[in-house]
C-alpha cells in the first residue's frame, strides 16, 4: 500500500479554505488514497490565485478526471460541498497534511536510507545529518533532503522503488530448447549465440541474458543485459548509482502514464528461465530460507520483460547493447507465503501461459490488450518449489545450487 500522510476532506476544512481566501479548487486522480471501501479516491487543492490553479490544471494532462471549480459559481460551491460529504464508493482527500507534523514510519525511514546510499555519497545511518521534509506540489508528494552541506528534492515515489523482488534466475538449459519451445524462432543461425547455461545469476551483475523480441515483423533470439539504463541517466556514475533499481518493472505500473516503463512498453520481450529464487521469512530466524521455484511440466517458461538500447556504447565493442527488466506482480498464494518479508514482500514475476507469451510480444498490442496480460497470475497448483542451500554465498554453477536441502525445524508452509 502506498503512504497516504494527506488529510480527509469534510465540510469543516473546505469552509476553513474558503474562509481563508481559496477560490480555485483542482480536482485529481488520487490512488494513494484508495481503500477497499472505495471505487475511486481524488484530491482536491485549493488556490487563492487563478494562476497556480491553471498551472496545476495543465500538469494534470493525463488524468482524465481532472477539473478546476471556482467556488464563486453557485453550483461549483454546491459540488465541492458534495465532495466533502465523501459520498459513497468515493475517497475525497485535501492537500493538506493529515498531521501538522510529518516524520518517516520506520518503512520509510528505511526506504529514505536505502535511497540515500544508493543516489548520493552520504552516510544516512548518521541521524542528525539528514533532515527529512515532506510537501506538496500539483497534487504530488515530495521530499526535501538535506545535510549541513547539501539539498536535494525528490518525488516520494523515488524512495517507494522497493528493492528488486526477482533477482536470482536459473537458465540451466540449452539455447536450442528456446527455439524447441517457440518454433517461428525459425532463423537457426541465431543458434550460434553464446550462452553458457546457469543455476544462478544475480541480477544486480548485469549478466547478457538470451531474450525473445519482436523485430521488424520476425521474432529474433537476443542476447542483451539485465537492467536498463533509461536515458534519463545521462552520466555512467548515475547508471551505476540507479541501474539496480531498473531490474524488476512492477506491472501496476507499465500503464501508468508517470511511470519510465510506460515510456517503453511497446518494447516487450520474453525471458526465458527454468527457474528463480525466493527467500522466505521465518519468525525468530536469524536468517531467511532460500527456495528454487520452476513451472511444473516445463522444462523452460518465459517470463514477460521490457527492454530498452542503452545510449552508452559498449566501451570494448562499440556496439549499442540491449538491456532488460522483468515484470513483477502481485504474488500468488504459495508465492505469498514463501515471499512473506522483506520491502517487496508478495511479488512474483509475471510468468506466461504459452497461450500468451506469443500476444505479449505482439507490436499492435493495444494497452487494453497489456492490461489483461499483466492481469494474469499463474495458479499456485503450476509452480513446484523446495528449500535449497544459501544462494547468497560463491559456489560452484552447477546443479548443487538447486538442489533439495532439508532445514531443521522449519515450519510447515
Amino acid at each position: 500500500m502506498m503512504h497516504n500522510p494527506l488529510a480527509i476532506l469534510h465540510p469543516a476544512v473546505l469552509e476553513g479554505l474558503l474562509a481563508a481566501g481559496h477560490r480555485w479548487f483542482v480536482r485529481q486522480q488520487y490512488p494513494r488514497g484508495m481503500r477497499p471501501s472505495a471505487t475511486a479516491a481524488f484530491l482536491i487543492s485549493a488556490y487563492r490565485s487563478i494562476g497556480e490553479a491553471r498551472a496545476h490544471f495543465e500538469a494534470l494532462a493525463n488524468d482524465p478526471h481532472r477539473r478546476v471549480y471556482d467556488a464563486n459559481d453557485s453550483a461549483d460551491r454546491q459540488r465541492l460541498f458534495t465532495a466533502a460529504g465523501q459520498p459513497e464508493g468515493y475517497a475525497i482527500y485535501v492537500a493538506l497534511l493529515a498531521k501538522r507534523k510529518w516524520s518517516p514510519d520506520p518503512a520509510t525511514g528505511a526506504a529514505i536510507k536505502r535511497y540515500v546510499r544508493a543516489h548520493t555519497n552520504w552516510k544516512p545511518d548518521r541521524k542528525e545529518d539528514l533532515s527529512v521534509t515532506l510537501f506538496i506540489q500539483f497534487g504530488e508528494l515530495f521530499l526535501n533532503l538535506k545535510t549541513k552541506q547539501e539539498e536535494i528534492k525528490i518525488p516520494f515515489s523515488d524512495i517507494e522503488k522497493a528493492e528488486p523482488m526477482c533477482y536470482d534466475l536459473s537458465f540451466s538449459a540449452s539455447i536450442a530448447s528456446v527455439f524447441d519451445y517457440l518454433p517461428e524462432l525459425k532463423d537457426m543461425g541465431q543458434l550460434d549465440i553464446h550462452f553458457e547455461p546457469t543455476f544462478h545469476k544475480v541480477a544486480q551483475g548485469y549478466p547478457k541474458w538470451p531474450v525473445v523480441v519482436a523485430d521488424g515483423g520476425d521474432i529474433k533470439l537476443k542476447r542483451f543485459e539485465w537492467g536498463v539504463i533509461p536515458n534519463y541517466m545521462k552520466t555512467p556514475e548515475e547508471v551505476k548509482k540507479g541501474r539496480k533499481w531498473m531490474v524488476n518493472a512492477r506491472a501496476e505500473k507499465v500503464l501508468d502514464p508517470k511511470a519510465y516503463w510506460n515510456r517503453i512498453r511497446k518494447n516487450r520481450c520474453l525471458v526465458p528461465a527454468t527457474g528463480f529464487f525466493e527467500h522466505r521469512e521465518i519468525p525468530g530466524w536469524k536468517n531467511k530460507v532460500p527456495y528454487y521455484i520452476h513451472v511444473k511440466d516445463r522444462d523452460l517458461f518465459f517470463i514477460a520483460g521490457l527492454y530498452a538500447w542503452s545510449h552508452f556504447p559498449d566501451p570494448e565493442t562499440g556496439e549499442i547493447p540491449g538491456t532488460f527488466t522483468l515484470i513483477t506482480r502481485e504474488a500468488n498464494d504459495v508465492m505469498k507465503r514463501i515471499h512473506n518479508g522483506g520491502d517487496n514482500a508478495g511479488r512474483m514475476p509475471l510468468i506466461l501461459p504459452k497461450e500468451l507469451e506469443q500476444e505479449w510480444l505482439r507490436p499492435n498490442l493495444s494497452d487494453d490488450g497489456i492490461k489483461d496480460i499483466l492481469n494474469y497470475a499463474i495458479p499456485s497448483e503450476d509452480l513446484a518449489y523446495w528449500t535449497v542451500n544459501s544462494v547468497r554465498k560463491a559456489k560452484p554453477d552447477d546443479e548443487s545450487v538447486i538442489a533439495e536441502t532439508a532445514w531443521a525445524d522449519l515450519p510447515a508452509l
